[in-house]
């Protein structure tokens, strides 16, 4: 009958959009979003640099910055390694700190540099569109686009 509408195409495709995407679709699209954020915030000296090396360290705080998959969930991790032992000093640098002596006196509190929620500030924008563009990715070929 000319009035009848072909719907199987369409409940499959719906029936696609409503599985939503995997875990492994979910990882690709963090991780393209991370690395944009890893670019960012290593692409100038908003982390400090050091001129100390210690024997079998790593030179600078921003040679610790990782990107860590969960694959099994989708999702990832960015930021300092607690393994590298330079966590801890990226967020002291970052939130600043009271500077005691070692009697336990309070001198003075020491301004953090917050290098993070600026990156994050300086992302927001391209974050957002990355997320778009590859969920729309996603979910095209996940409908055979």
């Amino acid at each position: 009958m000319a009035n009848e509408l072909e719907t199987n195409g369409l409940d499959e495709t719906l029936a696609q959009l409503a599985a939503g995407l995997s875990n492994v679709e979910k990882l690709k699209i963090n991780t393209t979003v991370a690395a944009n954020f890893k670019t960012v915030m290593l692409s100038d000296d908003r982390i400090p640099k050091s001129t100390l090396t210690y024997a079998g360290e790593q030179v600078h705080l921003r040679d610790a910055f990782t990107i860590k998959p969960y694959t099994a969930y989708g999702y990832v991790e960015d930021g300092f390694t607690s393994a590298s032992k330079k966590a801890y000093i990226g967020r002291m640098i970052n939130d600043g700190w009271v500077a005691k002596d070692r009697n336990g006196m309070t001198h003075s509190t020491v301004p953090g540099q917050h290098f993070w929620e600026l990156t994050a500030r300086e992302t927001e924008r391209t974050t957002e569109k990355l997320y778009n563009r590859e969920v729309k990715r996603a979910i095209d070929k996940k409908v055979n686009r």
